[in-house]
């Protein structure tokens, strides 16, 4: 029929006519063709875009290749699932494994069609391309579709300027009901649906929903397609999974961080490469090259990704540079200035980063997860994240995005990735999402876990609430924390946090490897910020008096309890008298034992005072002959730990118990004896036990229960004077130490001036002071010098306020 047949009054100007009733080109590809220009080419497998493109390495990923092989090619009456979703954090090679799948799968003839979505294609980071691709491929792979396909078009020529749904529903479903299913099914693969973004203002979870609500009505039709999407956990899509309801049903969900052999596959990896370097750059006589450990520690520093070992093998490969240089570049902890090792690895973390919707937020619980990450005793048992997220109260969308980096369910450290705390504390690296040494987050963070356990720390029974993962965090991460102490006031309230804690007694006793008083005062060293004297040093001196308070109810309860109270009060009036009772102990040097009245000092004092209070200073290991006997009588002084000589040698602390064992003048011989005595502890050396570093560690102790400084002063400027003279005979070259590295009385000294402000001893404390400043002026000016200035102009006043918080 003509096309304007019977048409009357009309004018046409400069017309464009498309008669799609043919389709037909001079190349004979018809429909085809204007699918073609409508699917996304880059998005196959085999695509030239993408060429050469990743895939797993011989001998790696065995595991998820042989369940996803064996899942492909199940019969269709006995697999269970139809869909399988793989995930994994960024980095972990799983669209080589998409890759390795599709290759496969081309081989046994099972192929349908693959979707490689690229956040940085405009072609492949959105769906509107995805149906058309599909269809395209599947003309190719099952070729009984494609007539219906064509059809399809023809009838219907706008048919790719419609819903997603729609094309669906005429370019594959249709299409493929219209044919004999094959014997088996095919594969459809989708990698990276988390880079599906759509538009430049559209939502990325809408779109990569649209994604999944396509998957899940080609499920539902009952073809003869099984498919494999591919992608990142983010939060989403993982939403998306348990929304649709016949996508739940029918989805198989494969964990690859947790259902993977990583360590041993980039192990192999990186041997394969590295011997292909050798042979490639003629390094063959360079055995072993790289050494067993330095595999070792990059193993360690991939956690798993193949992009960091990609990313090392592609740097030490430079056909422009020697690989042995290259390699010692990549180990060092000083990168190089003018280029960056990681950067294809940087790149990724950046990539992710900003994505997230909430740049502060983001860097908040990044800056806060790289503090936790490196509190050693954390259990692994924690959610550690989810721990973090409720203890900070961050709303549900703060870790949206980071799910490839975070790990936000199960247990152990926050981080996928071992790298990614470098990188974030690289500000040359991470740029805006550089997290500093802990100075912006740590108080935040220290004053939430207060908060949590003033809220949450005693059940009726006395006990702390710890049976959440929130409550053992809170419990474990503030006393590491708190070194954060001098930026508490002002806005923070972190003493009033701590002072509204209920702790069980005996968590006072396990401050962090140092004695009680010194752990709250540290924050007066640190240089982290300024307490404000007349803000925070009262409540300072609050928080230190009741953790003493806890405590001493613990050893109290503990020294009770000891089977013979007389054997331990024997015990400590023979240390005392050392070094006159040496008599009195016997020792073992194989392994280094004390023994006092027959029993092992170990057992005897360390089974019931605990192993954090006690024995501190009495190691064995490879302690020679000679060292025990230059030092014997020290080691049996200083058997016992400083805070239980404190609360011996204090009488408002112990002497109602009837256990102040330690007089006034005792406790002045005993720092008296550990003076003079520690000048033989220098020409000992010991890899295994730091004798001089734990004694005068005690020294700076119990020098604030001294009354008078004469008599202390005169053995610390021996001291500091025997401690000068033999620095000088040293070479520190020789020693392969620096000369700062070497032990100093005077860096001690400044705790003591703390300890003893604290007591009320302000004469000690200044007579130390006018000591550090002859000796060593410049320790002064740090950021105690506030607190030293308001001793030295008042210190009745100073004490005041510490001790009310009123001024004179």
């Amino acid at each position: 029929m003509p096309l304007f047949q019977q048409a009357q009054n009309f004018t046409i100007g400069n017309g464009v006519f498309n008669d799609f009733s043919t389709f037909t080109t001079n190349n004979g590809l018809g429909p085809l063709l204007y699918l073609q220009e409508n699917a996304a080419s880059s998005a196959a497998h085999d695509s030239e875009e993408r060429w050469p493109p990743p895939k797993c390495h011989v001998e790696t990923r065995k595991r998820v290749l042989a369940f996803l092989i064996g899942w492909i090619q199940q019969r269709r009456a006995e697999r269970a699932k139809s869909i399988v979703w793989l995930y994994g954090p960024a980095g972990m090679g799983k669209s080589a494994i998409a890759q390795s799948i599709a290759e496969q799968c081309e081989e046994l003839d099972i192929l349908a069609a693959v979707f490689f979505f690229h956040r940085l294609d405009p072609q492949r980071n959105r769906a509107a391309r995805l149906v058309a691709s599909l269809a395209l491929q599947i003309c190719e792979t099952i070729p009984g579709v494609r007539p219906h396909v064509e059809e399809a078009i023809r009838s219907t020529p706008t048919i790719l300027k419609k819903a997603l749904h729609i094309q669906l529903k005429k370019l594959i479903i249709e299409p493929m009901r219209k044919i004999p299913p094959p014997d088996e099914d095919h594969l459809v693969i989708l990698d990276g649906l988390d880079e599906c973004l759509g538009t430049e203002n559209s939502n990325p979870a809408k779109e990569q929903m649209v994604v999944l609500q396509l998957m899940e009505t080609i499920q539902a039709a009952h073809l003869p397609l099984i498919i494999l999407i591919v992608s990142r956990p983010e939060s989403w899509i993982q939403d998306g999974f348990q929304t649709l309801a016949a996508l739940r049903a029918s989805t198989e969900h494969y964990d690859l961080y947790k259902n993977s052999d990583r360590d041993e596959d980039v192990k192999t990896y990186l041997l394969s490469e590295f011997a292909r370097i050798r042979v490639e750059s003629k390094l063959i006589d360079v055995e072993p090259w790289p050494s067993e450990s330095v595999i070792s520690q990059l193993v360690q520093r991939a956690s798993g990704q193949f992009i960091y070992a990609a990313t090392v093998i592609r740097y030490v490969e430079d056909p422009w540079s020697s690989p042995l240089a290259r390699l010692d570049v990549l180990l060092s902890s000083c990168p190089p200035k003018d280029h960056n090792p990681l950067e294809m690895l940087d790149n990724l973390y950046l990539a992710i980063l900003q994505q997230s919707p909430n740049h502060p937020l983001t860097k908040e619980v990044l800056g806060c997860l790289v503090l936790i990450s490196g509190i050693q005793s954390i259990e692994e048992s924690i959610n550690v994240t989810g721990a973090c997220q409720a203890i900070c109260k961050w709303p549900p969308y703060a870790l949206r995005g980071l799910h490839s980096l975070i790990r936000t369910d199960g247990e152990g450290p926050p981080f996928y990735h071992a790298t990614l705390n470098d990188f974030l504390e690289s500000a040359i690296r991470s740029g805006p999402f550089h997290v500093s040494n802990g100075r912006e987050y740590g108080p935040l963070l220290l004053r939430n876990c207060l908060l949590e356990l003033a809220n949450h720390s005693m059940q009726s029974n006395g006990e702390f609430g710890l049976a959440s993962d929130r409550g053992q965090l809170a419990a474990k991460a503030w006393r590491w924390l708190w070194r954060f102490g001098r930026q508490f006031e002002g806005d923070q309230g972190i003493f009033d946090a701590l002072l509204a804690c209920r702790f069980p007694a005996q968590d006072a006793s396990l401050c962090l490897n140092c004695s009680l008083d010194m752990f709250v005062l540290d924050p007066l060293i640190e240089h982290v910020g300024q307490i404000p004297l007349n803000v925070g040093i009262h409540k300072l001196k609050k928080c230190l008096l009741k953790l003493q308070a806890s405590y001493d109810e613990w050893v109290l309860d503990t020294l009770q309890a000891l089977p013979d109270r007389q054997v331990f009060a024997r015990f400590v009036e023979a240390v005392l008298q050392l070094p006159s009772s040496t008599d009195n102990f016997n020792v073992s040097l194989s392994p280094f034992t004390i023994y006092f009245e027959g029993t092992s000092i170990d057992t005897g004092t360390m089974h019931h005072i605990g192993a954090h209070r006690s024995m501190m200073f009495v190691h064995g290991g490879d302690t020679p002959k000679d060292h025990w006997e230059a030092t014997r009588a020290l080691c049996i002084l200083m058997s016992l730990h400083p805070d239980i000589i404190q609360f011996l040698a204090t009488p408002g602390r112990s002497k109602n118990a009837g256990w102040h064992l330690i007089s006034e003048g005792q406790i002045t011989r005993l720092a008296q004896a550990c003076l003079r005595d520690l000048k033989l502890l220098y020409k000992i050396t010991s890899y295994t036990y730091d004798s001089k570093a734990n004694i005068v560690w005690a020294v700076s102790t119990m020098i604030p229960l001294v009354k008078s400084p004469e008599v202390i002063l005169p053995e610390l400027e021996e001291f500091h004077e025997h401690c000068k003279q033999y620095e000088l005979e040293l070479d520190p070259i020789e020693e392969g130490l620096p000369p700062n590295k070497y032990f100093n009385p005077l860096d001690w000294c400044q705790q003591a001036v703390i300890r003893s402000i604290f007591c009320g001893n302000t004469e000690m404390a200044l007579g130390l002071l006018d000591f550090l400043e002859r000796r060593r002026p410049w320790i002064l000016d740090s950021p105690s010098k506030s607190l030293y200035d308001a001793l030295r102009r008042d210190p009745k006043a100073l004490m005041a306020l510490i001790n009310t918080g009123e001024e004179r």
